[in-house]
């Protein structure tokens, strides 16, 4: 079922395929540094596999518009996450599944969305997956702007950590990475334009 649902997300959106196992990856690794037991894991799998299943219900033309999105179309974006827990709630996932789906775009000051929930009222699967997906957010190449470098996305998100990120999911993430140099990002930052002029 859960191949099924991440499939479909797949055949949505262009960009999410290889999103998604990057964002599993990383999730289990954060996981696995934070000592969750195997059932856990087990759910964290699952809910970063269908965090952005929610997207299934957003326009192709916005999901993959290559240039940048109008204020409505955020919107209507941002509806992806609490669509995501709707269209689970009738399978008999563990609720930490459908927690991952609802609330991987909330922040730690509580200004993220769709609930503005802020702090350890967050729950724990949706902090993890929610520092794997802006990592890889940043560090791919999307429509409208090309892939930051390991060293620059973490260097943003290190300035992000208690604003938008629980320090210690980002202090096991950046644990993790290190353990595990096949998950961070080979993405090179383009040179400046005066630089190439100059070349």
């Amino acid at each position: 079922m859960v191949q099924a649902m991440g499939r479909a997300i797949e055949a949505k959106d262009r960009y999410t395929q290889e999103h998604i196992a990057r964002v599993v990856a990383m999730s289990m690794a954060i996981g696995r540094k934070l000592t969750l037991p195997e059932d856990k894991l087990r759910a964290l799998e699952v809910g970063a596999a269908l965090h952005d299943i929610g997207k299934i219900a957003i326009p192709e033309a916005v999901l993959n518009k290559p240039g940048k999105l109008t204020p409505e179309e955020f919107e209507l974006i941002k509806e992806h996450a609490a669509l995501g827990s709707d269209i689970l709630q009738p399978v008999p996932f563990p609720p930490e599944v459908v927690e991952a789906v609802r609330h991987h775009h909330e922040k730690w000051d509580g200004s993220g969305y769709p609930d503005k929930l802020a702090g350890n009222n967050i729950p724990l699967m949706a902090r993890i997956v929610a520092v794997a997906d802006v990592y890889d957010a940043l560090t791919s190449d999307r429509p409208y702007r090309a892939a930051w470098s390991h060293d620059r996305a973490m260097e943003f998100m290190r300035s992000q950590v208690g604003t938008h990120f629980n320090p210690e999911i980002f202090a096991a993430f950046e644990s993790a990475m290190l353990e595990s140099p096949e998950l961070c990002s080979q993405a090179v930052d383009p040179e400046p334009p005066a630089l190439r002029r100059a070349a």
